[in-house]
C-alpha cells in the first residue's frame, strides 16, 4: 500500500533508522559534555564523537552494540541530572528515566546488564539521604521491564522462556560464547581499546587527568566496562563501543583546554591526531571487505524467479534475503556451534575438502545451483568442477586487501550455470 515492498526499502531501511538513533546519541554526546564540563566543552566533544573511525564505521550498522551506543550518552546525562539536581520531582524524573534506558538496553543486549551496578551504586552514595527511594525505582523499572521482556518472549516463542537466563547459561556457565573464538582476559585493554579509540586515546586519558575528581565519574564507568566484559571469554570489538561516547566528551574537554591556554603547536598536533580518523573511516567503511554487500547487489539483478543461489563461503560472510527480497531458493555453508550430537558444522567439511563436498552434494546435475558467490582463493581448488558442470564467471568484486585467512581472498566471485 505504502510502495515500501522493494529492497532498498528492506536493505537500508534499518540503517536509516540507525543513522537517524545515531545522530540522537551525537546530541546526546554534546549534551552530556555540557552537563559535566560546561557549554565550551560540548562542540569539541561532539567533534571527537563524529571524527572517531569507529564510531563512523560501526555506528549506523545494524546491530544492538550500536543501539547500546546510541542510547548510552543519554543513560549517562539522565543519571548525572539525577546526582544534581535539588529539585524532588526533578530527581524522580531523571532516574527514572535512566534506568528504563538502561533496561531497554540490557533486554536489547544482555551483557549490558554489567554495566548498571557501578552506576546505581556511584547514584546511592552521592544521594544516601533517598538510598531507599533510589532503590524502590530500581526495583520498579528492573521488574517492570523484565516482565514486559518475559511476556514478549512468550508471545514470540509460545512458551515461558527466559532469555537473559538462557544467555547466562548458555555463553557463560556452558561456556558455549568460546565456540566462536577466545582472547586473553587482557584483550579489551592491551588490543581492543587502543583500536577502536585510535588517536583519541591520548586526548582522552589527558581530559581525564585535567579533570577534577568528581568528574571521572564516567571515565570509572569505561573502566569497569573493561573490566567486567574482560571476565567473558569471545570478545570481540564492538562489544565496547560504548566506551567511545565517553572518550569523545573527555578528549573535547581536553583539547578546550588546550585551546583556551593558547599553545599553537599543541592545537596542531590535536588536530592532526584528530584528522588521522579520516582515512581510516573511510577506508574501512567504503573499502575493506565491502565486495560481500557489493556482490549482492550484482545478484540481484543477475538472477530469475527460477535462480537457485549457493554461497560457498565461511557462513553469514554476506547479507541474505534482505538484500534480495525475491523468493528463490538460497543456501550457504552452515556453521551451527557443535553443542549436540546432532549439530554439523557444514562449513568446516566443506573446506576439508572443497571438491569431495561438491561431487558428494551435487551428484544430480538438477539439483545444481544457478549460482555460486565464492572467494577467489577458492576457485583454484574446485576449478574442475566450475568447469564440468559448465559454470562460468559472470561477476568479480573488490573485497580486501588483507584476507583474515586462507578461506577469504582479495575479491568475491559470481559464478553463473550455462544450461
Amino acid at each position: 500500500m505504502l510502495g515500501l515492498d522493494n529492497p532498498w526499502t528492506i536493505s537500508m531501511g534499518p540503517r536509516v533508522l540507525q543513522s537517524l538513533l545515531a545522530a540522537v546519541g551525537d546530541l546526546y554526546v554534546f549534551k552530556l559534555a555540557s552537563s559535566l564540563f560546561g557549554a565550551p566543552v560540548a562542540p569539541f566533544a561532539l567533534l571527537c564523537n563524529l571524527f572517531s573511525w569507529f564510531t563512523f564505521y560501526a555506528i549506523t550498522r545494524t546491530l544492538s552494540n550500536s543501539i547500546e551506543t546510541s542510547l548510552f550518552p543519554a543513560v549517562l546525562l539522565c543519571w548525572l541530572k539525577a546526582t544534581q539536581e535539588s529539585d524532588v520531582q526533578k530527581i524522580a524524573w531523571f532516574t527514572r528515566l535512566y534506568l528504563l534506558l538502561a533496561a531497554v538496553t540490557t533486554v536489547l543486549r544482555s551483557t549490558t546488564a554489567l554495566l548498571w551496578p557501578v552506576l546505581i551504586i556511584a547514584h546511592l552514595w552521592r544521594r544516601w539521604d533517598s538510598k531507599w527511594r533510589v532503590a524502590f525505582e530500581v526495583m520498579l523499572v528492573g521488574c517492570l521491564s523484565l516482565g514486559l521482556s518475559m511476556a514478549l518472549d512468550m508471545y514470540c516463542y509460545g512458551r515461558f522462556v527466559l532469555v537473559q537466563w538462557e544467555f547466562v547459561r548458555f555463553n557463560i556457565l556452558e561456556g558455549h560464547s568460546a565456540l566462536y573464538g577466545t582472547h586473553p582476559w587482557h584483550w579489551y585493554f592491551t588490543e581492543c581499546a587502543p583500536v577502536i579509540t585510535f588517536t583519541l586515546l591520548p586526548l582522552f586519558l589527558l581530559g581525564v587527568w585535567y579533570s577534577s575528581p568528581a568528574q571521572r565519574v564516567f571515565f570509572y564507568v569505561g573502566v569497569w566496562l573493561l573490566v567486567s566484559y574482560s571476565i567473558l571469554g569471545h570478545k570481540e570489538l564492538r562489544y565496547i563501543m560504548a566506551l567511545l561516547p565517553i572518550a569523545s566528551v573527555y578528549a573535547g574537554y581536553f583539547i578546550h583546554s588546550i585551546i583556551q591556554k593558547g599553545r599553537p603547536i599543541l592545537r596542531g598536533v590535536v588536530w592532526m591526531l584528530l584528522c588521522a580518523n579520516v582515512p581510516m573511516a573511510l577506508y574501512f567503511s567504503l573499502v575493506h571487505q565491502a565486495g560481500t554487500t557489493a556482490v549482492m547487489e550484482i545478484l540481484r539483478k543477475e538472477i530469475t524467479p527460477h535462480s537457485s543461489v549457493m554461497f560457498l563461503m565461511p557462513c553469514h560472510s554476506t547479507p541474505f534475503y534482505s538484500h534480495i527480497h525475491q523468493n528463490i531458493t538460497m543456501q550457504f555453508l552452515e556453521c551451527n556451534p557443535p553443542i549436540n550430537p546432532d549439530s554439523k558444522d557444514i562449513s568446516k567439511d566443506f573446506y576439508a575438502s572443497p571438491l569431495s563436498w561438491l561431487a558428494s552434494r551435487y551428484q544430480d546435475a538438477s539439483s545444481l545451483p544457478s549460482h555460486l558467490v565464492m572467494f577467489n582463493s577458492l576457485v583454484e581448488d574446485i576449478n574442475r568442477f566450475l568447469d564440468t558442470r559448465g559454470y562460468s564467471e559472470v561477476a568479480r568484486v573488490f573485497h580486501s586487501h588483507f584476507p583474515e585467512d586462507k578461506r577469504y581472498g582479495s575479491h568475491v566471485l559470481l559464478f553463473e550455470r550455462k544450461s
